[in-house]
């Protein structure tokens, strides 16, 4: 029964504190979040709901099915709710433990800084394809050689194969791009990029 439940936002505490001489644990206890939605449900994609900081301990469920949990107050964190989520009436629910935990960090130990309590940071539902990037890192070798390189990671959902195409911007204009032929789950390419301006202090160049 949520007829006393609060109608909050999302970024939320779970307490508001005053700023200083307050107990810690005033914001250590359990809480539940309940969210009523409808989507438009794209038959063949696939759902991803985000979580982008919560404190401490999460445990999700939607529409009664236990999907999963977390623990940590500070990372991201997702669930595939594909085979789960409907079109209409979904009720998503968050059981959120804000207390001091000795296996979550940063608990355990002494520590200098509070973490409160409370989905502090965005929750969002993502559609995707049925085949997804899951992950991309790029890191940036050999900055200050005349040749710069990119070693690129992309991480797919599952392993296939095809095309995956490169392209660099320098703000709406094209400055290049590479195509890459893969077969599998992983696909790890290194190119050469075009000459590009170091960023630094008084240039803050950035390329996309």
């Amino acid at each position: 029964d949520d007829s006393k439940f609060q109608t909050v936002d999302i970024p939320h505490a779970n307490k508001e504190l005053p700023l200083n001489y307050f107990d810690e644990k005033s914001y250590q206890f359990v809480s539940c979040y309940r969210k009523a939605f409808d989507i438009k449900k794209t038959k063949g994609n696939r759902y991803i709901l985000h979580f982008e900081g919560a404190a401490v301990y999460s445990r999700v469920y939607l529409n009664d099915k236990f999907i999963g949990e977390y623990k940590g107050a500070y990372n991201r964190f997702s669930f595939d709710i594909t085979d789960d989520i409907k079109a209409k009436s979904n009720v998503l629910v968050v059981e959120l433990d804000s207390n001091e935990r000795k296996e979550i960090p940063p608990f355990g130990n002494v520590v200098d800084y509070l973490v409160y309590g409370g989905i502090y940071r965005e929750v969002w539902i993502e559609e995707v394809s049925e085949i997804y990037i899951d992950n991309a890192f790029v890191r940036t070798l050999n900055v200050l050689q005349p040749k710069k390189v990119l070693d690129i990671d992309v991480t797919l959902s599952e392993s296939t194969k095809g095309t995956l195409t490169y392209t660099l911007f320098d703000g709406d204009e094209k400055i290049g791009e590479r195509s890459t032929e893969f077969s599998g789950k992983v696909i790890n390419a290194k190119w050469a990029i075009p000459d590009v301006t170091l960023w630094d202090i008084d240039n803050p160049k950035l390329y996309t």
